[in-house]
């Protein structure tokens, strides 16, 4: 098996392209969408990125019945170094952020994976091209709920908006949240909604992975050893959209 710092292979699949230590995904719900994958892609083809564009869209395409293209946005960066005499310069350089955007026609979902910069940019930029409103797909808190039931074990847990004169939020952490009566004290009794969660999760290669959810309806999916796997990703990102889309339609 081969070893690499971006992407690798397996028996059965393949690694997800990424930087850093996890992926950022951010799910967005199109509002009376009725889009067409061909339509969609002939217009981000007319937003490409480079020859002296700022941003843009790179490799428009379909693709298991998505669209799915990468979304560069360049942007000058400005720091202080010292120069030869010892003194501090002003420099400024061109830097780049990218950010992948899967555009699912058929269940009006936008995926975003990578920096929230491109990411922001690019759902804005398909917003504005389609003329179809989008919105951040919200969890529920009883899909919250159902999150930290799947979870193996749960370290992190902030409960918010509870009924209690001394304390509107809070957070837990341990080794066995899922377990602690205490939980319900916050969650029944002063009727807490879960407002972030992090835990481990059994995905299909077999790996356990952490993950952390906000119910604004974003999360991450931390690596482990050679990197993520494309079923594992597309599997907890499918099992999101299934529990968020009641709450959406």
């Amino acid at each position: 098996m081969s070893k690499s710092g971006s992407e690798g292979v397996k028996k059965n699949g393949e690694f997800v392209k990424m930087r850093g230590i996890g992926i950022p995904i951010r799910l967005y719900k199109l509002q009376n969408a009725k889009l067409d994958g061909d339509e969609v892609v002939k217009l981000m083809r007319q937003h490409p990125w480079g020859e002296g564009t700022e941003e843009g869209f790179i490799k428009p395409r379909k693709h298991n019945g998505e669209v799915q293209a990468e979304y560069v946005v360049s942007y000058p960066y400005h720091y202080y170094k010292l120069d030869e005499k010892g003194r501090i310069v002003p420099v400024s350089v061109m830097a780049q952020d990218k950010g992948e955007i899967h555009v699912r026609c058929d269940t009006g979902v936008i995926e975003l994976r990578g920096s929230y910069l491109a990411t922001k940019r690019s759902v804005t930029k398909t917003v504005e091209i389609t003329g179809v409103k989008a919105e951040p797909m919200t969890i529920s808190d009883d899909a919250m709920d159902k999150l930290m039931t799947k979870a193996k074990e749960v370290s992190t847990i902030t409960i918010s908006n509870l009924d209690n004169p001394y304390l509107n939020s809070l957070e837990i952490r341990g080794e066995a949240i899922k377990r602690a009566p205490e939980i319900l004290i916050f969650r029944k009794r002063q009727r807490g909604r879960i407002k972030t969660l992090r835990g481990t999760y059994s995905l299909p290669s077999g790996q356990m992975l952490t993950c952390f959810f906000n119910s604004k309806g974003s999360f991450i999916i931390y690596r482990k050893g050679e990197g993520i796997y494309v079923d594992d990703l597309e599997y907890m990102v499918g099992y999101l959209e299934k529990l968020a889309l009641p709450e959406t339609q």
